[in-house]
């Protein structure tokens, strides 16, 4: 059963991405090809717009859309409005205890966040990224959209199946410094492009490594805050989120 908080007070925003930098800086040792000081929120979001929880009349809302946050809003009262199971809340929008809320910021409906692929991507960028597992390993797989309408990819696979670099590049990031995420990769590639590789079972390569396209950096795993076997996969332009639709050559 998941706590349900309300809003919560303005500092908490600050506090959390200054925790983060710490454990990011002080776990790794300092490392020039680690380049992420140009998206010092490098996973989060720079939004601090919170408010103290405040008695609120709530009125009816179209749960067909995304849900804007409003002081005293808890997941209780958007189950409750929506009749969507907090749990479901929670993982669409890819949200961490104690499951904070911010006064005006944006939560997914799930019935809007997965698309189960049945067709092949239209476009194919430029960067000609392969497909991290090997197809005939690849049980299912979907994009799952954020707030701002990017997608990640999750990979459902069997337990320790290889995972392998989409493309040339060095290891800038290998551990398990993010709970939610896991044992996790991250690789810098050409053009200031990042893709990361999260919820693996074992990493393979180390931090600094140069690595080929389809080398083995990690095998499939059940790290972080998954439920079954599966690689998280996102792709980010100078430490920016960016859609992952047409990035990969997909198995269907």
């Amino acid at each position: 059963m998941y706590k349900t908080l309300n809003a919560f007070p303005r500092y908490a925003p600050f506090t959390f991405s200054l925790l983060f930098l710490v454990i990011v800086t002080s776990a790794c040792s300092p490392a020039k090809h680690r380049d992420w000081s140009d998206d010092y929120n490098y996973f989060g979001d720079n939004n601090t717009n919170t408010t103290k929880p405040k008695k609120q009349v709530y009125l009816s809302q179209d749960c067909s859309k995304n849900y804007k946050i409003k002081p005293g809003d808890t997941l209780g009262h958007i189950e409750a409005l929506c009749k969507i199971k907090q749990a479901d809340i929670i993982a669409a929008n890819h949200l961490n205890p104690p499951y904070i809320l911010h006064v005006n910021q944006e939560l997914l409906l799930p019935q809007n966040s997965v698309d189960w692929v049945k067709n092949k991507p239209s476009n194919i960028a430029k960067t000609n990224f392969r497909w991290p597992l090997n197809k005939d390993k690849t049980k299912s797989y979907k994009y799952i959209r954020d707030i701002h309408g990017n997608h990640s990819i999750v990979i459902n696979a069997g337990l320790g199946e290889a995972v392998y670099a989409v493309q040339k590049g060095t290891v800038v990031y290998s551990g398990q410094g993010i709970n939610h995420f896991g044992k996790m990769v991250i690789i810098k590639h050409a053009n200031n492009y990042l893709t990361i590789y999260a919820h693996n079972n074992s990493l393979e390569i180390s931090e600094g490594s140069k690595v080929k396209k389809g080398q083995l950096i990690a095998t499939v795993g059940q790290t972080g805050n998954v439920e079954s076997p599966q690689l998280l996969l996102e792709v980010r332009h100078r430490g920016k989120k960016i859609d992952a639709k047409g990035f990969f050559k997909t198995p269907d």
